[in-house]
């Protein structure tokens, strides 16, 4: 089983002009340079799939939103995107000569899944369930809070507006 990094010489299409954006609305902009790499070739790989296929691109965001987004740091952060699309410049990713299904998840929970678990009938042997661990020291995989009693009552009432929460015996953590 091989996965093919598919390199055109020069490519000024639209997927490339629209690139940044679709990035900036799939992954942070805080993420290291090279993830971001990555993930321009995969939304480089989706766009190019669902054009092959005749269905809808990917999202993305409107310049507007980025500058509304991102304020002051627009230019900085708007580069870097660019930046890191040029460097993959027509590099999608394909799999027995076809688009692959290029799935991204910032955590996994410590194992990926394989894609047979979720389509039965999918064959994307690529897609295989994997350890990693590493994901327990992810940004945002784990956090503690601390409130008061009152802070929790308000939070749930604001949560769940329809219930009635008085002084929280009604709560039980199960």
């Amino acid at each position: 089983m091989y996965l093919i990094l598919n390199k055109p010489k020069e490519d000024k299409s639209e997927v490339e002009r629209v690139l940044p954006e679709m990035v900036a609305k799939q992954i942070s902009i805080h993420m290291p340079k090279e993830v971001i790499k990555a993930q321009c070739v995969i939304a480089r790989t989706q766009f190019m799939a669902a054009e092959e296929k005749g269905e809808e691109a990917p999202n993305s965001f409107s310049i507007s939103k980025l500058q509304e987004l991102w304020g002051e740091r627009f230019e900085e952060y708007y580069q870097k995107l660019q930046e890191c699309a040029e460097a993959t410049a027509g590099e999608t990713l394909q799999y027995q000569g076809n688009y692959i299904y290029g799935a991204y998840h910032q955590v996994s929970a410590g194992n990926t899944r394989n894609m047979s678990e979720y389509y039965e009938k999918s064959a994307m042997p690529y897609l295989a369930g994997t350890s990693c661990h590493e994901d327990s020291l992810a940004d945002g995989y784990l956090n503690v809070y601390f409130w008061t009693k009152e802070e929790f009552i308000a939070l749930c009432k604001n949560a769940f507006p329809e219930e009635t929460i008085t002084g929280g015996s009604e709560i039980q953590i199960q």
